[in-house]
């Protein structure tokens, strides 16, 4: 894992994420069988994945096959695209909001 990345895993289905990203204007760019990843015009590059925790170890699962989803976001800038941390107090507004969004998208299943 690189250090620009900061990853999260949150028991949230992956199709819950995949909404609200869409809600918060992301486009999904690539999709491989375990990852996908979403752009926005501001530059923010968020990947989802599906994990599952066994006796300390982090088992990688097809998306949507896993009780928890893993959340990596940073910033992307200029061409060919150089990953960015984002700041703290920044992070975790966008965190908050897109965690609001895929909560309630959740409780409507």
């Amino acid at each position: 894992m690189k250090s620009y990345r900061k990853v999260k895993a949150y028991r949230i289905p992956f199709k819950s994420f995949d909404s609200a990203l869409r809600q918060m204007k992301f486009r999904r760019v690539k999709t491989t069988p375990f990852v996908a990843h979403y752009r926005r015009e501001d530059g923010l590059h968020v990947t989802l994945s599906s994990t599952t925790h066994r006796k300390g170890r982090v088992i990688q699962r097809e998306l949507g096959q896993s009780s928890r989803t893993t959340v990596r976001i940073h910033r992307d800038t200029g061409f060919p695209h150089e990953a960015v941390m984002l700041d703290v107090s920044e992070r975790k507004k966008f965190l908050s909001e897109l965690l609001e969004l895929a909560r309630n998208l959740k409780n409507q299943e």
